[in-house]
């Protein structure tokens, strides 16, 4: 049988497939990925080494969409920048917080945006020994906010009758009126805040 003139497979469209893998059902086995992909398990190994290296290509592919640093804003709004950006990519992707987790950076996209960040807080006069912890720290925030974008739609509810602080805080503001992006916001300038004093 003739060859195709054109490669079935390639990294980047194994890649592609295996994020809309996991965005539609919170895995990835490369099983289910050769059957997405109408191909063996053998053909995908002929592109990628392992699974690892697939959430690799995953992590690279979305921090294309990290902005690079812009000298004219304060290290304040280069902050609020770049946590704005990072939770765009975890809310359109919240599967992948785990798989990014218990997988080391590895490829120059994402180490040119987090060393971008840390470009910035050096310059802002950040000394060595903190900007380790203070961009852990926005890494932290930044999951746990995407997170409860899908956790249960009232996660107090039992309380909500109660004649507790917390059933007078729902009862004052009652969860329909819930804002997650506030909640992120409030959450980033307490941090903005604690890391001004550093």
């Amino acid at each position: 049988m003739a060859r195709p003139r054109t490669p079935i497979l390639s990294q980047d469209r194994i890649v592609t497939a295996a994020l809309e893998l996991i965005d539609e059902t919170g895995t990835l086995t490369l099983p289910l990925l050769a059957r997405r992909l109408g191909v063996s398990m053998s053909s995908i190994y002929h592109h990628v080494a392992n699974r690892a290296e697939i959430v690799e290509g995953i992590r690279e592919l979305l921090s294309r969409d990290f902005p690079r640093p812009d000298p004219s804003l304060s290290w304040q709004d280069e902050v609020r920048r770049w946590m704005r950006a990072y939770r765009r990519i975890m809310v359109a992707h919240p599967h992948l917080i785990v798989e990014f987790s218990i997988n080391p950076v590895t490829n120059e996209t994402t180490l040119r945006a987090y060393e971008d960040l840390a470009e910035v807080l050096e310059s802002a006069g950040f000394a060595l020994e903190t900007i380790l912890e203070a961009i852990t720290a926005l890494d932290s925030f930044v999951c746990g906010s995407a997170l409860e974008l899908t956790a249960l739609e009232q996660m107090w509810a039992s309380y909500a009758d109660r004649d507790l602080a917390l059933g007078r805080a729902q009862r004052a503001a009652p969860w329909a009126a819930h804002s997650p992006e506030a909640a992120f916001e409030l959450g980033l300038t307490g941090l903005i805040l604690a890391l001004e004093r550093l």
